[in-house]
């Protein structure tokens, strides 16, 4: 079983995926990202724009204690332990990726997913930035995933094992991956999760984000011991993409969570959606009930924190949210408040949040959705730019969309405030702008006029029409993540090139970006469907076995939906349609498949999932004699609980 994060970033809605995230990242534009000001344009405190704190409410709880003392692991990617709202409490931890220690004190986060876990736990409460559930509780790094965002059974079971060997009274596993159906139910993921909770730890488990995606059963969110927790929105309802079963035990914010990312030349600070970031919610409020009690097992503080829990479905434990919203002042003694009192609460501190963001050399556009639940006057956009100035309209609480006359080219950020009768609320600054230059059109010699393309067996033909003299125009094929395929310069009277393409690459089953461009003479930009909706990669797997592997991202995506999470791979011999061997595909919209091989010719294989058919790729020829193929079940591993989105990917987020 292979595990991913399951948080989700935010960047643009350019992201091929649902509901604007992706755990793949598989974003079809380049975001435009500011440098890093002295301070936030909100002041430097983010805390107006966390909801979960309100939700969850961990003011009213700290009136009893912040969690000093007590120890939450994040087995994750890492954690940034000198990001200033952590910077102190973040101890010595160890990677069972690597097999090492992870410094005291120092930048260790791999992918940036861990750090923003750490600082939903634990950020500090100095009015800077943002605030933890558990603001004075103490941050054990284990990084049980490595840089893509994944890690396996044996990484996540070695960090939960080192956890609790170093004091670890509660354990944050934002984290997660099907239940692979060769595995038989079992993982030592899970005996281990269920060794920590027999030795008094708390142990947190995110439910996973395939709730749009056939809703897999998840391990170690389904594991004897594990306190699993779904995400809700603003609304107080499941969030589309978050898992639910009969293990789903609690609920935490879990959409537009604004938390730390490591430090650099960006604002280390970014808003991200994803059962990842419900977990370290409850997390949080475990270690300020280890705190108050001490001499609590971990069954107690298990049991307090669902009994005080705001129902949010049917009375009592639901599949969808489990007991209800955690709620950290009722788990400490405070009244248990019901679900109108609680979405009143959330309504009133509720932030618009930008969608979207472009700019060219003239203007920036951008669009926002307002606040859930909360009546507005007016919105106030602003365009930030890199200089300390700053442009504001006003528009009617109808508008969710502008246009500016500034552009924020190189790094200018953007941001909008809605005017309430309670005040005024502005949401989370928005960095990731994509930049669409405009050209100038002055006395031009060549104009292009348009650019289309088409697979071919070759790879990419591209057609292109022009007006005015002949001369040299230049062709760039972007792919995924703005992936550089091509960059050609060709005559504009050859009106027409071939960009070659491996018939075996991955590119073919990925949307494609041609640009047909002239010096002063503009530019047409044409998207080129995928010539297939799954991909297929053969690999070696030493001597004696053989690999096939790829993504169903573009299918899954598909109105149709096809070839999503869970369903089955099936590799066959192109000429015979014999069956080679089968996998299921992965929460991050990717497959493995790992069989014995000793053919001694090379064969063509194609990949089948939900009747989309791959492109054929060919398993190269083994010097050993010729024996029947034997399926094997993928290597159990796991990954993070990206979480739509997305992926990981971590996931993606992660993915």
């Amino acid at each position: 079983m292979k595990l991913y994060t399951t948080g989700f970033r935010r960047l643009s809605l350019s992201f091929a995926s649902l509901s604007f995230t992706t755990i793949l990242f598989a974003s079809l534009t380049t975001p435009i990202w500011a440098a890093a000001p002295s301070q936030n344009s909100f002041g430097s405190d983010l805390t107006a724009t966390q909801w979960g704190i309100t939700a969850t409410r961990a003011v009213e709880a700290w009136k009893v204690t912040k969690g000093q003392g007590v120890i939450v692991a994040v087995i994750d990617t890492g954690v940034d332990a000198t990001h200033p709202d952590l910077v102190g409490r973040v101890l010595a931890g160890y990677s069972t990726v690597s097999n090492q220690e992870l410094p005291e004190g120092e930048q260790n986060d791999v992918y940036g997913h861990g750090t923003h876990v750490a600082a939903i736990i634990a950020g500090d409460d100095d009015n800077d930035g943002v605030v933890g559930i558990a603001p004075e509780s103490t941050i054990l790094p284990i990084q049980a995933l490595g840089s893509g965002g994944s890690g396996d059974d044996r990484t996540v079971a070695d960090a939960i094992d080192y956890a609790v060997r170093n004091g670890a009274h509660v354990i944050n596993l934002s984290l997660g991956g099907e239940v692979s159906p060769f595995s038989n139910g079992g993982s030592v993921s899970c005996a281990a999760v269920e060794a920590a909770f027999a030795a008094g730890v708390v142990v947190v488990v995110s439910s996973g984000n395939a709730g749009g995606y056939g809703n897999p059963k998840n391990q170690p969110a389904s594991c004897k011991g594990a306190l699993s927790v779904a995400a809700v929105d603003e609304t107080l309802t499941r969030t589309y993409f978050s898992s639910f079963d009969n293990s789903v035990r609690i609920s935490a914010p879990g959409r537009r969570i604004v938390s730390a990312i490591p430090t650099g030349p960006l604002l280390p600070y970014e808003q991200w959606d994803g059962t990842s970031m419900a977990a370290p919610h409850v997390a949080g409020v475990a270690a300020l009930l280890r705190a108050a009690y001490p001499q609590w097992s971990a069954q107690q503080i298990v049991d307090r924190i669902l009994a005080t829990a705001t129902d949010l479905g049917a009375p009592g434990l639901d599949t969808e949210t489990g007991a209800g919203l955690v709620d950290a002042a009722s788990a400490l003694g405070a009244p248990i408040r019901d679900i109108v009192a609680a979405r009143e609460a959330v309504a009133f501190v509720s932030v618009p949040r930008v969608l979207r963001a472009s700019t060219d050399n003239d203007s920036t556009t951008f669009d926002w959705e307002g606040p859930v639940g909360g009546k507005v006057d007016r919105y106030i956009a602003t365009l930030h730019q890199d200089d300390g100035t700053t442009y504001d309209i006003e528009l009617p609480s109808s508008s969710l969309s502008v246009t500016m006359d500034r552009s924020a080219f190189p790094s200018g950020t953007v941001s909008v405030t809605a005017i309430t009768p309670q005040g005024a609320r502005r949401s989370f600054m928005f960095t990731s702008i994509e930049y669409a230059p405009t050209f100038e059109q002055a006395s031009p010699k060549i104009i292009i006029k348009s650019v289309s393309a088409r697979w071919v067996s070759k790879g990419i033909e591209v057609t292109f029409a022009t007006k005015g003299a002949d001369g040299v125009i230049d062709i760039t094929v972007l792919g995924p993540d703005d992936i550089l395929v091509a960059d050609v310069e060709v005559l504009a009277s050859k009106k027409k090139t071939v960009i070659p393409i491996r018939s075996d690459a991955e590119f073919r089953a990925r949307n494609i970006t041609i640009i047909a461009y002239v010096d002063q003479g503009g530019s047409k930009l044409f998207s080129l469907e995928p010539q297939y909706q799954i991909s297929a990669v053969a690999k070696n797997a030493g001597s004696e076995n053989r690999a096939v592997v790829g993504t169903t991202l573009t299918a899954c995506f598909s109105a149709k939906k096809l070839a999503c999470q869970g369903e089955i791979v099936e590799v066959r011999d192109a000429k015979t349609n014999k069956l080679i061997a089968s996998t299921r595909v992965l929460e991050n919209l990717t497959y493995n498949a790992t069989f014995r091989w000793a053919s001694v010719k090379p064969v063509d294989v194609k990949v089948i999932i939900s009747k989309l058919v791959s492109q054929v790729v060919t398993l190269k020829a083994s010097s050993k004699k010729p024996v029947s193929a034997v399926v094997l079940s993928p290597t159990p591993s796991i990954s993070l609980v990206p979480a739509p989105t997305n992926t990981p990917s971590l996931p993606e987020g992660a993915n």
